[in-house]
């Protein structure tokens, strides 16, 4: 597979991630890590570094807060 089918795959399919290991599937992933994964598996599921993942991370708390209402300090 190549890094533009798996971006492909990552960006449309619901169940895809790059971790042979789980074959490929982000419901096997999440019965192994049912509280969440460590961020060094959720980067390599998704291609990205680890400073990548926490970015985004941090993104999308910030776009739940607004949704929700509640005010940064």
């Amino acid at each position: 597979m190549t890094s533009e089918e798996i971006m492909l795959r990552l960006k449309t399919e619901p169940d895809f991630v790059n971790l042979p290991r789980y074959d490929f599937s982000l419901a096997k992933l999440l019965s192994k890590f049912p509280d969440g994964a460590p961020n060094r598996v959720m980067a390599a599921a998704l291609c990205i570094s680890e400073d990548e993942l926490l970015k985004l991370q941090a993104e999308v708390i910030k776009k739940l807060r607004r949704a929700m209402g509640v005010r940064s300090r």
